[in-house]
C-alpha cells in the first residue's frame, strides 16, 4: 500500500457479508486499516456488505473506526471535495436499487464534487462484465462487439456525471473485469476493481498554492503529468508512486481502493489509490 494522506477504498471490503459475519468482518477490515500511516481514509460500501442495509450510517461509522464513512454523503480534505454513494442495480444484495431510484440518488450528488466515489460504473464506461447470454453482435450502446459481456454502469449516473457534475476524477469498482482508466468529457473515470487485474496507476491533480485561495470550488485540475502518468499505467509504463513532487500537485494513483497519498519530502499532497 503506498503511503499518502488520504486513503479511499470504494466499496467491497467483504464478501457477501450478512449479519451474521459482519463482527468478523469489520474487525478484520479495522485491522487493515488502523496500521495504514494516511492521515484520513475513506470508505464507501459495495453491494457485497449486505449487512449494512438493516444499519443506519452512524452504527456502520462506529463498526468502523478507522475510517470515514460515506454514504450519500460528502467530506472536504486538502483542499477538493469527495462525495460517495454505495447504490447499485444489483438485486437483493447491499444498496441495491431501481433504475428509477438510482436516477435520484445521482441527481442528489453536489456539482461542487472534485472526487466522486460511487460503486457502480457509468453506463459504457468500464462496465462490460462476464455474461454467458450476450451474443456476438454489434453493441447498441457503443457501436462495438463484446462477445460474452455486457455493460453493467448506469446510464443516468453518466448523464449526470458528464453534464452536470463534472468531477475531475470518478472512481468507482464493482465491474471486476474492467480494472483501469478512461478520460473522456473532461472526467478522468477510474475502475477500481482489483480482484482479476490488481494493476495501480498513478495520477497527479494540480492545486493552487495554499496562501492562494481557490477562486471557485473547480480551481483545481488535471495536470499533463495525471494525464501521462495514468496512459502509461495502462499501457505498461511504470507506475512507481515514490517520486517527490511538485509543492502545489496532488498525486491519485488508482487501484483496488483509491489513496490519496502524499510526498513526505514535499508539502503537497499526493492521491493513491490501491
Amino acid at each position: 500500500m503506498a503511503d499518502g494522506d488520504i486513503l479511499i477504498h470504494s466499496g467491497d471490503f467483504s464478501q457477501r457479508v450478512k449479519a451474521n459475519g459482519l463482527a468478523e468482518a469489520a474487525s478484520e477490515f479495522n485491522e487493515f486499516l488502523a496500521p495504514l500511516p494516511h492521515a484520513h481514509k475513506l470508505l464507501i460500501a459495495g453491494n457485497h456488505e449486505i449487512a449494512f442495509n438493516d444499519l443506519s450510517k452512524a452504527a456502520i461509522q462506529a463498526l468502523l473506526p478507522h475510517c470515514i464513512y460515506l454514504e450519500d454523503s460528502s467530506v472536504r480534505l486538502l483542499g477538493l471535495e469527495f462525495y460517495g454513494s454505495p447504490w447499485t442495480s444489483s438485486h437483493r444484495m447491499g444498496f441495491s436499487a431501481s433504475h428509477e431510484e438510482l436516477a435520484q440518488h445521482w441527481a442528489a450528488i453536489p456539482a461542487s464534487t472534485d472526487v466522486l466515489i460511487t460503486h457502480l460504473p457509468p453506463r459504457c464506461v468500464l462496465d462490460l462484465a462476464y455474461s454467458d447470454s450476450s451474443p456476438d453482435v454489434v453493441c447498441e450502446l457503443c457501436a462495438k462487439r463484446h462477445p460474452h459481456y455486457r455493460h453493467w454502469g448506469s446510464p443516468a449516473l453518466f448523464t449526470e456525471v458528464t453534464t452536470r457534475i463534472k468531477p475531475l476524477v470518478h472512481l468507482f469498482g464493482h465491474v471486476h473485469e474492467c480494472n483501469g482508466v478512461l478520460l473522456e468529457h473532461g472526467v478522468l473515470f477510474s475502475n477500481a476493481s482489483m480482484d482479476l487485474i490488481p494493476r495501480p496507476i498513478v495520477i497527479d491533480i494540480y492545486l493552487p498554492p495554499q496562501q492562494s485561495p481557490p477562486s471557485s470550488p473547480r480551481s483545481p485540475s488535471l495536470s499533463p503529468r495525471f494525464i501521462s502518468s495514468a496512459f502509461a499505467a495502462i499501457t505498461g509504463g511504470a507506475t512507481s508512486s515514490a517520486a517527490t513532487v511538485p509543492t502545489a500537485d496532488t498525486d491519485i494513483s488508482l487501484s483496488g481502493s483509491l489513496t490519496i497519498s502524499g510526498s513526505r519530502t514535499s508539502s503537497s499532497p499526493r492521491c493513491s489509490m490501491a
